[in-house]
C-alpha cells in the first residue's frame, strides 16, 4: 500500500532516522573519546547496543501499541 500523496512511507522515514541516528553515534563517539589523547571507538559500542535494542524492540511490538512503528503480525 502507498502512502497518501505528500508522505512518507515507512520505508523512507526508517532510512531518514538511521542516517540521522549515525550523524549523532558519529558526534556523540567523538565527544566521549574527546577526553582521551587520539579519541577511542569505546564511546560507540554502548550506542550501537542500545541501537540494536531499538530495532529488537519494534520487531516485539503488541497489537495496538501506538508507539510503535511496526504493526503487530
Amino acid at each position: 500500500m502507498r502512502p497518501p500523496e505528500g508522505r512518507q512511507s515507512d520505508t523512507q522515514l526508517l532510512v531518514a532516522a538511521q542516517r540521522a541516528w549515525v550523524a549523532f553515534r558519529d558526534a556523540e563517539s567523538a565527544f566521549s573519546g574527546s577526553g582521551v589523547s587520539g579519541g577511542t571507538a569505546h564511546g560507540m559500542i554502548p550506542a550501537n547496543g542500545k541501537r540494536i535494542d531499538d530495532f529488537k524492540d519494534y520487531l516485539k511490538c503488541q497489537e495496538g501499541a501506538l508507539d510503535c512503528p511496526i504493526p503487530a503480525k
